[in-house]
């Protein structure tokens, strides 16, 4: 699973990756920097430099 959020956002306040690690088994990912909620959004390129080589590999 990979797990992506904005740093600015209140998941960037929070243990993210480790409070997603309780729900899967093979869990990776990071705080897209100077963003909030929508990834999508508000740094699209960071998202997609983080999602293509996930769905790549």
């Amino acid at each position: 699973m990979l797990a992506l959020w904005g740093a600015s956002g209140l998941l960037g306040k929070l243990p993210t990756l480790e409070i997603w690690q309780g729900y899967a088994k093979d869990v990776s990912g990071t705080a897209i920097e100077e963003c909030g909620h929508f990834l999508a959004e508000e740094r699209p390129r960071a998202l997609l430099e983080n999602l293509k080589p996930f769905l790549l590999g």
